[in-house]
């Protein structure tokens, strides 16, 4: 079993105790964890402050370029969980914007709301997890 470390090039490096995702190897299938994405730019600004539609897709394109890093693809998804600080007002909004990205591959889903993300100005936050049969 190997454990790797996945760090697309331009993505946003904070320098704390995590990595953009983490691909597990048990000889049989290959797993990758995706924690949480914010909508930030590779110097770690807020990419679309006020514009959900904006931040979202910004994190789904972080997560694609994770994705290709490690081998993978959007199909490859099977859990991806979304985190809104304002869930009334951009649940139906960022469900559209999912729905661009996701339509095909279908992964089981969960939103929730959230009182805030650890970087004010991030109004959305999104986590995966992708499998890879070997």
């Amino acid at each position: 079993m190997t454990k790797e470390f996945i760090v697309p090039k331009n993505q946003y490096k904070s320098g704390r105790a995590y990595t953009p995702a983490i691909r597990f190897d048990d000889g049989v299938s290959e797993t990758i964890y995706i924690p949480g994405l914010l909508p930030k730019d590779a110097e770690g600004k807020v990419v679309g402050i006020g514009d959900i539609e904006a931040q979202a897709r910004c994190v789904f394109d972080k997560m694609i370029a994770i994705l290709e890093e490690a081998g993978a693809d959007l199909n490859d998804l099977v859990k991806v969980n979304m985190y809104l600080v304002h869930f009334e007002r951009d649940f139906e909004k960022v469900s559209a914007v999912r729905n661009e990205y996701l339509m095909e591959s279908r992964p089981a889903a969960t939103t929730v709301g959230i009182t805030a993300t650890a970087t004010p100005g991030c109004d959305i936050e999104i986590d995966a997890v992708a499998m890879k049969r070997k």
